[in-house]
């Protein structure tokens, strides 16, 4: 008689044991603390350094906004693509990165930027982003050289005009 209530015992321990085991396994809430540039008000073609602080980070994701005009290079003169995610940052909680804004709009141009914290899983997570804005003034003479061949153009015949500039990416 008395190995019923055995077995009933060892039942509500085993019970025990595996909702203890059962643990929600939850990836990390990183945010970044703090991104700025640091100048705000950019001459054209000129460097302009992101610095940043994260809490609970693996890694950072910085992203460019899609602006017409405007051209962005890495400091190895690599051309950085707007509006798409690139890798920035290690496990390191503050970082850094150097660009270099090109604008060829015609007009002063405003560049909005995120840096995104990487979690525990690998992922960006996007509510602990930060978004900060650059102005980058626009190239006052894009265009260096022109010239039209022949010099003389007559009715019906064709004529090339060439031209160079700055900032051409």
């Amino acid at each position: 008689m008395k190995l019923p209530a055995l077995w009933e015992a060892m039942t509500v321990i085993a019970v025990v044991v595996v909702s203890t085991v059962a643990l929600n396994v939850m990836a990390s809430t990183p945010s970044v603390t703090s991104f700025a540039p640091d100048v705000r008000f950019v001459p054209n073609n000129r460097v302009v350094t992101l610095s940043w602080n994260t809490s609970e980070s693996l890694g950072q994701h910085i992203m460019f906004g899609c602006i017409t005009g405007i051209t962005i290079k890495d400091m190895n003169s690599a051309t950085v693509p707007c509006d798409a995610r690139i890798s920035v940052g290690d496990t390191n909680s503050t970082g850094s990165a150097g660009y270099v804004i090109t604008n060829v709009s015609g007009s002063t141009r405003d560049v909005p930027i995120t840096l995104y914290p990487t979690d525990s899983l690998g992922s960006d997570y996007d509510p602990g982003s930060l978004s900060t804005m650059v102005s980058v003034q626009t190239a006052f003479q894009p265009i260096t050289d022109f010239s039209v061949s022949p010099l003389a153009a007559s009715s019906s015949q064709p004529f090339t005009l060439t031209w160079t500039g700055y900032y051409s990416s």
